[in-house]
């Protein structure tokens, strides 16, 4: 099989779009699969290379049917599919260690798992798949055994279920299968089946006669019966629909670039993580949360601005919702319940308005702003509250638009620098003791509220456009805090970080620790309000010190903190681990974003090559140093800062947000895409920021029934209008085309 960048463990198969690992050592990590209904239903499971994993129904935390262990040694297994010949010889269809010619395959929505030879003299070759039915709380798993001689077997398959106490699992016999404790069911798809049960486990086993050469096919359910109807009856869940599934969201935009390296990660698996896991699972093996976030899964779901729009609508109201009628919001809450936690945070409301701007600009969908949303209802926090864990009431509803104007009033007070005030966070959640006293400013913030002032004075003219007067006011607002921040943020090549409740000062030349922090410098670029003259030295700066070519490590800051605990838990990570000083791959991406904007593009397209996976991957050294697996993006790098812990590991994969970001960064910022809505006309735009060696790229979009077969040279500058008439156009861009 050819695989492309192959590096000794696994590859990518780029025709089916799968990552096929078939090394006979494990891998470094446990390397899985987060697979989630494509429909969005609240179920899914992980699944290791050899088996690991869990599996939740409504809530990857709450409502776990097998247990998260998450043991990076062991990996510990559920769920076994074990054949047992006649001398009782038996062996998993999933091994622990892979033989000669075992091959797995990660695909959009699936696993397969295959042997080609197993049992005694290699009699048989099996096939396992698992997958997520499109549209059902049911795991399922098909097995193909291929005999290469007559024989009989008998097929067991055993699943340990979570919360249970041994010898309180009551089994009901069902037709081909049982169900446990009303809600959890377990069932094949042949008859005869015997159901055992000893402590949280739960087998199903049947005896099968295999004639050669003839595959036999046997297929096992799992999941929540809820909604089933039946329990005699269960319906055909083809893998075909879930393939067919994502490929419809997926397969809306594909690149095709001189990098292979973005090419395998932005047709498919970048969205693929951002939907299945951030917006769908909220879970990965390292953190099972399953709440939302209310900052986290507003920023993630703008990569799917383009493929699955609907989305991003529903999410910016899911989260309106969460707001309290002060206008300050839930930092976090589950589904479900409710219940979260109120906090002091100072960045989470705005995002709603950053949100809502991109959806607005790119879909022209006005009408979102005034959609009827309800408000949360409790007791404030006092001063003294750090944050209250609570399951508020429902308040009074108002428009999106009425949402957005409290964010804006809740966030205008500032502290003694004229900046605005930190509270008990901004974006960084570990520096949460910084200005907890309510006096502490935030220089990273101050960029970050001019923007969104701007977008919201520009979202005022749409839909409010008599509302002049707060319009004035609020530019009056944007001037007074760029001038402040320009005049008592600047530190002669970087701009500080942040000011602390007691006045000390983060983020400058003469701070022990933290000197400089990379999201202060690449949000006076990506705001547009800094100083173009200040910016561009601050984002030298910025890689100056925080950009580590040779390990492919993007500090968040340096020096790490050690000594200087009053800053909050980002002190208590080691030094070079996550935000303290490692890389924390949501900031590096904000620093290439900044770098391209301002027209960098080689240092760019260099810190986008060192966040991409692709680049820690290439040979068997690199993946034992990296550890995480090839396809996804990981949350944080560690920088080796401290000098015990290896410079270029990563540490948790998959569940981050740097995932949506990296594929907006390489959309948007690197290749130069665009769309918008005026007038109720579409049209999409171009303006690339290439590296010198690319000469053009290739870029097919599907635009309803119509599908736009783009190649961009490089230096074009393009503005079209798209038709939704079937047809397939093919659009050359060349360098210097205008309009």
């Amino acid at each position: 099989m050819d695989l492309l960048f192959y590096n000794g463990f696994g590859g990518f198969d780029a025709r089916k779009g799968e990552y096929v690992i078939d090394s006979l050592q494990p891998t470094p990590m446990p390397w899985v699969n987060c697979i989630t209904c494509v429909s969005g239903r609240p179920f899914g499971f992980l699944i290791s290379d050899s088996g690991g994993g869990f599996v939740w129904s409504g809530n990857s935390q709450s409502g776990r049917l097998t247990p998260w262990l998450c043991q990076t040694v062991h990996d510990p297994v559920n769920e076994r599919v074990i054949i047992a010949e006649e001398d009782g010889v038996h062996y998993d269809c999933i091994p622990r260690l892979r033989m000669e010619g075992d091959r797995v395959r990660f695909g959009k929505g699936y696993a397969v798992f295959e042997r080609p030879k197993v049992g005694v003299r290699g009699r048989f070759s099996t096939s396992l798949r698992v997958y997520a039915a499109a549209d059902a709380n049911v795991k399922c798993t098909a097995l193909t055994i291929l005999p290469r001689e007559d024989a009989s077997v008998v097929l067991s398959y055993e699943v340990r279920l979570d919360g249970f106490l041994p010898g309180k699992l009551p089994c009901e016999k069902m037709l081909y299968g049982c169900k446990v404790q009303n809600r959890i069911f377990i069932r094949c798809s042949l008859p005869n089946v015997r159901v055992f049960q000893k402590g949280d486990c739960v087998t199903l086993e049947l005896n099968l006669r295999l004639k050669q050469n003839v595959p036999a096919e046997i297929s096992f359910y799992f999941g929540d019966a809820d909604g089933l109807g039946n329990e005699n009856f269960l319906p055909d869940f083809p893998l075909e629909a879930v393939q067919e599934g994502w490929e419809s969201i997926l397969g809306t935009l594909r690149i095709a670039t001189p990098d292979a390296s973005l090419d395998v990660l932005m047709n498919g698996w970048l969205l693929y993580q951002v939907k299945s896991c951030r917006l769908d699972g909220r879970s990965g093996y390292y953190q099972s949360g399953g709440a939302y976030g209310f900052r986290d899964q507003l920023q993630d779901v703008l990569a799917l601005l383009y493929a699955s729009p609907h989305r991003v609508r529903e999410q910016i109201l899911l989260h309106a919702s969460r707001q309290y009628e002060e206008g300050d919001v839930q930092h976090w809450w589950h589904p479900g319940s409710g219940a979260g936690v109120r906090t002091h945070c100072s960045d989470d409301l705005l995002w709603l308005v950053y949100v809502t701007s991109e959806y607005v600009r790119c879909t022209g969908d006005q009408a979102l702003l005034g959609e009827s949303v309800s408000f949360l209802r409790s007791v404030p926090l006092s001063p003294e509250e750090r944050d209250r864990y609570e399951v508020p009431e429902t308040g009074a509803s108002a428009p999106l638009y009425e949402h957005l104007k409290r964010a804006i009033q809740r966030s205008l007070q500032t502290g003694p620098h004229g900046l605005p005030l930190i509270g008990s966070c901004d974006w960084n959640d570990g520096m949460s003791e910084v200005g907890i006293q309510g006096i502490g400013e935030s220089v990273w913030l101050s960029w970050f509220l001019q923007d969104v002032i701007a977008r919201y004075v520009e979202l005022s003219a749409l839909f409010c456009p008599e509302n002049a007067e707060e319009r004035r006011t609020l530019k009056d607002t944007l001037e007074r805090l760029r001038e402040a921040t320009e005049r008592h943020g600047w530190d002669g090549d970087r701009y500080l970080r942040a000011f602390c409740d007691d006045g000390t000062v983060l983020g400058s030349s003469a701070s022990a620790e933290c000197s400089i922090d990379s999201i202060a410098q690449s949000w006076a670029c990506i705001s547009g309000f800094g100083d173009g003259k200040r910016v561009k030295l601050a984002l030298e700066t910025a890689v100056k010190y925080l950009a580590d070519f040779e390990h492919g490590v993007i500090r968040l800051l340096a020096p790490s903190f050690s000594q200087m605990k009053s800053v909050g838990y980002i002190a208590s990570y080691p030094p070079g681990i996550r935000e303290n000083g490692g890389q924390y791959t949501h900031g590096a991406v904000w620093l290439a974003k900044a770098l391209l904007m301002e027209g960098e593009t080689a240092l760019g397209y260099s810190v986008l090559e060192a966040i991409n996976p692709v680049s820690h991957t290439r040979s068997p050294i690199e993946v034992c140093r990296y550890k995480a697996e090839p396809y996804v993006v990981c949350a944080d790098v560690y920088s080796g800062a401290s000098g015990n812990v290896q410079n270029g590991r990563a540490g948790w994969s998959w569940y981050t947000g740097s995932a949506s970001w990296f594929y907006r960064v390489i959309l948007e910022d690197l290749l130069g895409f665009r769309m918008r809505l005026e007038k109720g006309k579409t049209y999409v735009a171009f303006y690339p920021k290439l590296p010198t060696a690319w000469k053009s790229f290739q870029l097919a979009y599907r635009y309803g029934r119509a599908t736009y077969l783009f190649t961009v040279e490089r230096g074009a500058s393009f503005e079209m209008m798209l038709t939704d008439d079937g047809k397939t156009h093919r659009i050359l861009v060349p360098a210097g085309k205008n309009g």
